[in-house]
């Protein structure tokens, strides 16, 4: 299979929340994220396309930023545990928001070079 998204991908290991269409709220674990999206670790599956509101909480400039952002369910993975792994694609992300964390995951790049 090969990969179909643009940007790429870094492994991180940030809390977030997730707000569902129900108004139901759950503490969620972002597993990977990339400028289009992240996979988050999820107490079960959910259907493609289901609407997601996430915040998460991101490391920069020494403080964690809450970044929001309207998005989809474009996977679903279960797992060993019973939990899900679910990748996101965003959708709507306020410009600020974007661009917050357009600048932490160019500083993850360099890291990485």
């Amino acid at each position: 299979m090969s990969e179909r998204r643009r940007a790429i991908r870094h492994a991180v290991n940030w809390k977030g929340r997730v707000l569902l269409a129900d108004r139901s709220l759950f503490h969620v674990t972002i597993k990977d994220i990339s400028k289009g999206g992240a996979a988050i670790l999820f107490p079960h599956a959910l259907a493609k396309n289901a609407p997601i509101n996430i915040e998460m909480s991101v490391p920069y400039k020494n403080k964690l930023c809450p970044l929001r952002a309207k998005s989809v369910v474009c996977h679903t993975t279960i797992l060993a545990s019973g939990d899900a792994l679910l990748g996101l694609l965003f959708k709507e992300m306020k410009s600020e928001d974007a661009h917050t964390l357009g600048n932490v995951l160019q500083s993850m790049t360099d890291e990485e070079v």
